[in-house]
């Protein structure tokens, strides 16, 4: 790797996405497609007491309005947690839309999809969503203090893990030094930024009993199996292949998931 170093390396993406040959998830066009918008809820923490969708689903243009409370039924597992580095966590269900309870600014309470985005988007504000707000929290000291509002009624307090991390002595590195500083240190929130952006296409084939799904990952043979987790839909005999036909670059990557699972496609990613 250190001859890599500050020198110049062909990339072999460069020429499909200089010359606009590239296709990102946005590109995808299928027959009859839908498209989505979320109804997101703007407070930190509350408990839904009521959805009235009559409205939204009566706007032309739309084809289906749903909640929390709908996609939960309609799944076969919730949201599956994929890192569990930490022994002994504590791990809740999860589902793509609240249900009943919204523990953080922004969560999808409601989703609709419509022959457009801008019909989608005009029903969001159709739909009449009361909440009871609860207590809420905006910093880890206060949400690991005795007294803090618990998000989940059946957890002792807010933490789901614990861990210590050890090297050495470290008592006797105290001990024995000349100084010992103790500080708090904040970090903003850091993360890759893609050009390409989260989105997902997806088709269902009733005839063939066959889901193809175009979305931006880095790991479309996790997602295919995740995708079968939650969705209650047979993961066998599969192998992996490699296409070019959908771009995603930097964090993102395209994978194709069908619900016979015979293959997964991968795109080729752009550089980082």
């Amino acid at each position: 790797m250190g001859g890599l170093i500050g020198a110049r390396a062909l990339r072999t993406e460069d020429l499909r996405l200089l010359t606009g040959r590239a296709r990102f998830v946005d590109d995808v066009a299928l027959p009859r497609m839908l498209e989505a918008a979320v109804l997101r809820c703007p407070l930190p923490h509350a408990r839904i007491t009521s959805i009235d969708l009559r409205a939204a689903a009566a706007l032309p243009g739309v084809a289906v309005v749903l909640t929390g409370a709908e996609v939960k039924a309609a799944v076969h597992a919730p949201q599956p947690v994929v890192w569990r580095n930490v022994p002994d966590m504590r791990l809740t269900d999860a589902y793509p839309l609240a249900v009943d309870r919204v523990r953080y600014p922004g969560q999808g309470v409601a989703v609709v999809a419509a022959s457009d985005r801008a019909i989608a988007e005009d029903a969001l504000e159709l739909i009449d969503v009361q909440y009871e707000e609860l207590p809420a929290v905006s910093t880890l000291e206060q949400a690991t203090a005795e007294s803090a509002p618990r998000l989940y009624d059946d957890w002792p307090d807010n933490v789901c893990a614990r861990t210590t991390v050890a090297a050495g002595d470290v008592d006797s590195a105290f001990a024995d030094a000349d100084v010992v500083l103790a500080e708090s240190f904040r970090f903003a929130r850091q993360m890759g930024t893609p050009l390409e952006t989260r989105g997902v296409v997806a088709t269902w084939d009733p005839f063939t009993g066959q889901l193809d799904v175009w979305l931006a990952t880095q790991a479309p043979n996790l997602a295919r199996e995740l995708l079968g987790e939650v969705l209650g839909l047979p993961v066998a005999k599969s192998a992996c292949g490699r296409r070019t036909s959908v771009a995603a670059l930097a964090t993102s990557s395209t994978s194709t998931a069908k619900k016979s699972w015979p293959r997964c496609f991968r795109d080729v990613r752009g550089g980082r």
